[in-house]
């Protein structure tokens, strides 16, 4: 295929993906909903999960989440960090992060790519 053809090819379905992702957007707006379907998923999974901590206050940002079996983790909501990492990598929390944060509005603690104003 010629270069210019590629490209032109290239434009125009990079176009449609733009479409498509707007309409999603809108849609995902319409419903009310301030994060994506992804991050939704993951935090419906690490809200099940999370019920198996007890939580231990060291001040107002920093947590010792506990489980039953005396597994420790240490929770940072300022920095929005876990021993797991995976809150770090996923920017979604962990279950042990959404036991921490109960209380307040979890969705803030979401990454901020994953809300509906960044798409």
């Amino acid at each position: 295929m010629p270069v210019f053809a590629m490209m032109e090819r290239i434009r125009g379905q990079m176009m449609l993906a733009r479409a498509r992702r707007l309409k999603e957007i809108k849609k995902l707006q319409d419903d009310g909903k301030r994060i994506s379907e992804y991050a939704a998923r993951e935090l419906t999974i690490s809200i099940a999960l999370a019920r198996e901590y007890i939580v231990i206050p060291a001040n107002l940002d920093e947590y010792d989440v506990r489980k039953m079996r005396n597994e420790s983790f240490p929770i940072h909501l300022d920095v929005r960090t876990s021993t797991c990492q995976r809150w770090t990598y996923r920017g979604v929390h962990c279950a042990q992060g959404i036991a921490a944060i109960a209380g307040l509005d979890i969705i803030d603690f979401v990454d901020d790519h994953f809300k509906i104003e960044a798409f």
